[in-house]
């Protein structure tokens, strides 16, 4: 057997050796260290040597915070990508990767890696693919901007109303007639067949029908 050269004293990245504890099962001596976390861990010599044990396991830790910019990605808030710009760090991460917090052009926000925005992969919330129909009406419905998107129903719209009213409506129901309105054009329709609770009605449709009444009313009488 070979004699065991002492480290004592010596220190590996952030282990300082202390003394020497024992030999393993291959005649590999163990040391115990203390690391600058103040904990302490036992390792072998020849992972010591070779630099594959350098902290008591806080450096990887300490190397994945989000907190610590200096092992990660530079600071990317503020800066654009595409459709995409930077809110701030995100607390989570993505895929092992730093992640940020990103606001898409079209209002959408979601959290995307640093690797996907510094490659070029991520460039919207997927908006840019969507077809525009900005401008187009359905029913009394004029589509203005997507408004976000949903993973498995497509993209809601927002959308202005005749009587004012802003709704969000997903595309797909634009397209097949299933939303035509804010809700107001089936409140006229259970109004104009007496199927309503008066306190539901709004102000604007209750004046709006009494004078198409009394128009009526006039057309009538000049008959």
């Amino acid at each position: 057997m070979y004699p065991v050269t002492d480290i004592s004293g010596q220190r590996f990245g952030k282990l300082l050796v202390i003394r020497r504890v024992d030999l393993d099962r291959k005649g590999h001596s163990r040391w115990s260290c203390l690391c600058d976390c103040g904990s302490i861990k036992v390792v072998m010599k020849c992972n010591l040597k070779k630099g594959r044990t350098r902290s008591c396991g806080c450096l990887p830790k300490e190397r994945s915070s989000p907190n610590n910019l200096r092992w990660n990605a530079k600071d990317l808030t503020g800066k654009k990508f595409g459709k995409w710009t930077v809110i701030g760090m995100a607390k989570d991460r993505k895929d092992s990767n730093l992640a940020w917090d990103c606001l898409c052009e079209c209002g959408s926000k979601s959290t995307i890696g640093s690797h996907s925005l510094l490659s070029g992969t991520s460039q919207s919330c997927g908006c840019s693919r969507a077809k525009n129909i900005a401008g187009e009406k359905f029913g009394r419905l004029t589509a203005l901007y997507p408004f976000k998107s949903l993973k498995y129903s497509g993209y809601e719209w927002d959308c202005v109303c005749e009587c004012g009213r802003h709704k969000e409506v997903l595309l797909s129901h634009l397209k097949k007639g299933v939303v035509r309105s804010c809700g107001c054009l089936s409140d006229a329709s259970r109004f104009a067949h007496g199927r309503f609770n008066p306190f539901d009605v709004p102000k604007e449709l209750v004046e709006a029908n009494k004078l198409q009444n009394k128009i009526t009313t006039l057309l009538k009488q000049a008959v």
